[in-house]
């Protein structure tokens, strides 16, 4: 009897420690044998920008616009100790010319932490836009809010002059905060968002935070890493409509994750776009605008050869642009690095971007993969037939061309 159960006991660990040893494999990216590629013999540099950007989208065929994330700043402990949290700022870059300039959004409130994120835009007209933004609204105590934040975007041509104006806020419920990494826009009324994050904040304005606290924060991030190696998916897709009666947020069936992050919209086949980083897969979703429900069916999924992050489906050209990393220790690794000698120099990083073409099945139209030439990209798009990187660990926009 008591051999009988130590054997089922010993079955079971071997079971379990299989299945663990395969995750962290996959993880650790040992399934994946990492190499620079260069479908074609592209030529790039670096427009200097003294920032990291986390999202780049295009407003027009000449500037594009990026918000500022200094994630790095999270472990510079003397900061961090002080409580010291400096507004982040969205960036405009002329493409023509490659200057840059920070924008100032006439009337925001002033009170507001901002912290941009997912960015998407909807346009009204070839002059008129409405920028929807993720602000993760965080304060000194590292409480905040979750906010939407509308800005309307107008363009003069004439001038080549970009203004930005605030429009209104959408305060999502607390159990958002510090999760939301992208959003992508269907028109005025609804947007759908995607959670990076499967843990609620550590943090409230009741508790007043000592460095247990704060250490404590940032040890969430590898607390996620290690539910993700345990394949344990709680990270979600939401859609929300404003005209819906009650919860406007509604979760997406079969949008759950180990690690969501960027979404994007087809409006030619009112198709949606949702990378699953760790899974390196783009889910694709039908939206159904019938009855004005919105209902969305998961269709299926298509491999990505590596860690996905930011994507953005463009119209003109009918291509999706995925940013994407080799694999997730080089992350840990940058971050390790950073905190013991504020420097990552010495990690071997596999970055770049994979365009993949839905008129031809969802294959590669081209796919490029540098090694440490811009470490960990978090964005890709194209303009001119020029592509853009931008990346939260490198300062500055990395561009490639023929």
């Amino acid at each position: 009897m008591k051999l009988g159960f130590f054997f089922i006991i010993l079955c079971l660990s071997i079971v379990f420690i299989s299945y663990i040893t395969y995750n962290i494999n996959e993880y650790m990216g040992n399934s994946l044998q990492q190499k620079e590629i260069n479908f074609s013999n592209k030529k790039c540099h670096l427009i200097t920008i003294p920032t990291t950007i986390n999202q780049l989208i295009p407003l027009n065929e000449q500037f594009l616009i990026g918000a500022e994330y200094k994630f790095l700043d999270i472990y510079n402990f003397k900061a961090y100790l002080t409580n010291k949290i400096y507004d982040e700022n969205l960036y405009l870059i002329n493409t023509k010319n490659e200057k840059y300039s920070k924008i100032k959004i006439m009337d925001f409130p002033k009170r507001v932490p901002f912290h941009p994120h997912g960015l998407s835009l909807y346009k009204k007209s070839e002059s008129d836009y409405i920028l929807y933004l993720v602000n993760h609204a965080v304060n000194d105590l590292y409480d905040g809010e979750e906010r939407i934040e509308k800005i309307n975007v107008n363009f003069n041509s004439r001038k080549e002059e970009v203004n930005m104006i605030y429009d209104s806020t959408i305060v999502l419920p607390k159990e958002y905060f510090l999760k939301i990494d992208s959003i992508t826009v269907i028109n005025e009324d609804i947007f759908y968002f995607t959670t990076n994050n499967p843990f609620p904040s550590p943090t409230n304005s009741e508790v007043i935070l000592d460095l247990k606290n704060k250490l404590l924060n940032i040890g969430y991030d590898y607390l996620k890493s290690f539910m993700n190696m345990l394949n344990i998916k709680n990270c979600y897709v939401y859609r929300y409509n404003k005209n819906k009666v009650g919860n406007e947020t509604d979760i997406i069936s079969n949008g759950k994750s180990l690690l969501n992050k960027g979404i994007a919209y087809d409006k030619k086949r009112n198709l949606l776009y949702v990378v699953k980083a760790m899974e390196k897969q783009l889910n694709i979703f039908e939206i159904n605008f019938d009855g004005g429900k919105y209902e969305t069916k998961y269709i299926k999924s298509i491999p990505i050869l590596y860690v996905g992050n930011n994507i953005y489906y463009d119209e003109k050209t009918d291509l999706i642009y995925i940013g994407i990393d080799g694999k997730m220790n080089e992350f840990d690794s940058i971050v390790y690095s950073y905190m013991k000698n504020k420097n990552f120099d010495e990690v071997d990083t596999f970055s770049g971007y994979e365009i993949i073409d839905p008129n031809n099945n969802y294959s590669i139209y081209d796919l490029m993969v540098m090694k440490n030439d811009f470490k960990w990209v978090s964005s890709a798009i194209q303009i001119n037939e020029k592509n853009y990187m931008s990346s939260i660990f490198t300062n500055g926009i990395y561009v490639c061309q023929e």
